[in-house]
Protein backbone atom coordinates (compact mmCIF):
# COMPACT_ATOMS: atom_id res chain seq x y z
CA UNK A 1 0.00 0.00 0.00
CA UNK A 2 2.82 2.70 0.40
CA UNK A 3 3.92 1.67 -2.80
CA UNK A 4 0.53 2.62 -4.06
CA UNK A 5 0.62 5.78 -2.15
CA UNK A 6 3.42 6.79 -3.04
CA UNK A 7 2.93 6.21 -7.15
CA UNK A 8 -0.44 8.64 -6.99
CA UNK A 9 1.49 10.88 -5.29
CA UNK A 10 4.47 11.02 -7.81
CA UNK A 11 2.15 11.10 -10.66
CA UNK A 12 -1.32 13.09 -9.43
CA UNK A 13 0.55 15.40 -6.91
CA UNK A 14 -2.01 14.26 -4.30
CA UNK A 15 -4.88 12.01 -2.96
CA UNK A 16 -8.39 13.66 -2.72
CA UNK A 17 -10.65 10.30 -2.38
CA UNK A 18 -10.03 7.23 -0.74
CA UNK A 19 -12.77 4.20 -1.18
CA UNK A 20 -12.14 1.47 0.63
CA UNK A 21 -14.18 -1.39 -1.06
CA UNK A 22 -13.29 -4.99 0.13
CA UNK A 23 -14.44 -7.78 1.90
CA UNK A 24 -13.75 -11.79 2.13
CA UNK A 25 -16.05 -14.14 3.69
CA UNK A 26 -15.17 -17.47 4.51
CA UNK A 27 -17.16 -20.18 5.22
CA UNK A 28 -17.82 -21.04 9.24
CA UNK A 29 -18.07 -19.11 12.22
CA UNK A 30 -16.09 -18.24 15.06
CA UNK A 31 -16.11 -21.92 16.69
CA UNK A 32 -15.38 -23.87 13.53
CA UNK A 33 -12.80 -21.24 11.74
CA UNK A 34 -9.50 -21.86 11.90
CA UNK A 35 -7.68 -19.49 13.20
CA UNK A 36 -5.52 -18.81 9.80
CA UNK A 37 -8.42 -18.51 8.04
CA UNK A 38 -9.83 -16.13 10.96
CA UNK A 39 -6.60 -14.15 10.36
CA UNK A 40 -6.66 -13.83 6.75
CA UNK A 41 -10.22 -12.28 6.78
CA UNK A 42 -9.09 -10.14 9.44
CA UNK A 43 -6.20 -9.21 7.27
CA UNK A 44 -8.18 -8.50 4.23
CA UNK A 45 -11.53 -7.04 6.19
CA UNK A 46 -10.00 -4.63 8.52
CA UNK A 47 -6.05 -4.38 7.99
CA UNK A 48 -6.42 -3.46 4.82
CA UNK A 49 -8.45 -0.91 5.61
CA UNK A 50 -6.88 0.36 8.34
CA UNK A 51 -3.17 0.80 5.93
CA UNK A 52 -4.95 2.40 3.69
CA UNK A 53 -6.11 5.20 6.24
CA UNK A 54 -3.02 5.35 8.16
CA UNK A 55 -1.03 6.19 4.79
CA UNK A 56 -3.50 8.61 3.19
CA UNK A 57 -4.71 10.60 6.20
CA UNK A 58 -1.47 12.37 6.74
CA UNK A 59 -1.56 13.17 3.13
CA UNK A 60 -4.98 14.31 3.19
CA UNK A 61 -4.22 16.03 6.49
CA UNK A 62 -1.65 18.29 4.49
CA UNK A 63 -3.33 19.10 1.76
CA UNK A 64 -5.87 19.95 4.36
CA UNK A 65 -8.64 18.28 1.88
CA UNK A 66 -10.32 14.84 0.88
CA UNK A 67 -12.47 12.44 1.75
CA UNK A 68 -12.40 8.55 2.89
CA UNK A 69 -15.54 6.32 1.91
CA UNK A 70 -15.54 2.80 3.84
CA UNK A 71 -17.89 0.58 2.73
CA UNK A 72 -18.94 -2.69 4.77
CA UNK A 73 -21.67 -5.32 4.00
CA UNK A 74 -24.73 -6.94 6.04
CA UNK A 75 -22.49 -9.68 6.89
CA UNK A 76 -20.29 -6.94 9.67
CA UNK A 77 -24.02 -6.92 11.57
CA UNK A 78 -24.83 -10.77 11.58
CA UNK A 79 -23.31 -14.03 10.39
CA UNK A 80 -24.37 -15.16 7.11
Amino acid sequence: MKAFVDACISQLGRIDILINNVGRSEPGDPASMSEETWDLQIDVNLKSVYLTCHLVLPVMTAQKSGAIVNIASIAGLRYM
